[in-house]
Parts: structure tokens; sequence; C-alpha cells
């Protein structure tokens, strides 16, 4: 078991350290990481510490787009806030921001359990690999309509990859389970969970 370390900051908005490693913080993500467990965000930093994957965040009602130009090439992971106390789902944000990430992004997850380590270390080894990652960290009512969106704004026959961190609704088994497919896939219904070996990166969905 991971030992919780402490997360220091410095600079708001700019970077992030715990001991002596450095990762790259933009948008309002020093304020929201203090809300955060900082073990579960402490294995997603040290995944993507190696490829120097810039991590933002997206908050309700704040422009945030693009990537300064000193980060241009460099992979990122934004987390979408939607646990924000003035977050009430997709209209909540800036429309033009969240377009910018969900349309650029390859995997998606939309997580409306709690955070666990093993799913935020997948999430982290994605963006280390160099692939473009969105997160949505929300509540179990706003799951779905978070899916219609990126739904309703992905381009057809993008290659995209769905992650929906859940809690279980079967009463055995773990209390929470990720499903992963396509954009177009049943995340609805009580099918077979899948793992990220059965889905494939690359299919059109």
């Amino acid at each position: 078991m991971l030992r919780k370390r402490k997360l220091i900051f410095s600079g708001p908005g700019q970077r992030a350290k715990a001991r002596n490693a450095k990762w790259t913080v933009s948008g309002d993500g020093v304020d929201v990481l203090h809300g955060r467990d900082p073990e579960v965000m402490w294995s997603l930093m040290e995944q993507i510490k190696p490829r120097r994957a810039v991590l933002s965040w997206l908050t309700p009602g704040k422009p945030l787009f693009g990537l300064p130009y000193y980060f241009d090439g460099l992979p990122w992971l934004t987390i979408v806030d939607d646990l924000d106390p003035a977050a009430a789902g997709p209209d909540s944000f800036d429309g033009y921001s969240l377009e910018w990430w969900a349309t650029r992004a390859g995997p998606i997850a939309i997580d409306a359990a709690t955070p666990t380590v093993s799913f935020y270390e997948r999430l982290g080894s994605l963006a280390a690999e160099g692939r473009l990652v969105l997160i949505v960290q929300t509540v179990e009512a706003r799951r779905l309509p978070w899916h219609e969106y990126f739904v309703s704004v992905r381009p057809p026959g993008t290659p995209t990859i769905m992650m929906h961190h859940l809690k279980n609704p079967r009463p055995d088994g773990p209390k929470q389970v990720t499903r992963i497919g396509g954009l177009y896939d049943d995340f609805v219904s009580d099918r077979p969970f899948l793992t990220s070996s059965n889905a494939d990166p690359g299919r059109p969905s």
C-alpha cells in the first residue's frame, strides 16, 4: 500500500511539488489539488512525471483552452471539476474551453465514484504513453449526461476510449467498477464489465 505523501505547492497555477519531484500544473490546479486525496493525486503524478505531461484543471465558468506555447508537444491530462459547488454538468463550464479539450482527447474518463489509486494510475499511464487524456470528476446523477455531451461534440469516426468509473450496481463484487468501451457503447445496462485489455484504443467508436 502506498504511503500518503504531502503535496507542496508554490506559485498559483504554476507548479506542484512533492519532495524533489516536479510536475507542470496549469489553470486553477493548485487550489483544486488541495481538495483532492493526496495519495490518489500522487499516484497520478508519478505516472506522468517521466513524460513531463501537463496537468490542467477546468473549473466552472472559467475559460481554459489550448496550452501555452512552451508546453506545445507535451502530452496532457485535463481534469474537469464537476464536483465544484458551482458545477451542475457540462453547461456549467465555458463552452469553447470544454469543447476544445473534449474534441482533442483520446481516452475520456468519467469518474462518478470515489477516486482510487489504481484507476488514476491507469489514467496517468495513458498520458505517459503520449495520449491526450480527459477526466471528468462528477457524481452518478450526471455521469450519463456527460457521456451524452461527448457523443454530441466528438467528430464522427474519431477513435475514442470511454471509461466510466462508478459504484458497483450489483450486490456482489468490488464496491467500485470501471466500464470501458467506445463512444456509442451502452453504459446504462448491466452488461458485463470490460477491462482495458478488452478495449481496442484504435477502434472508431
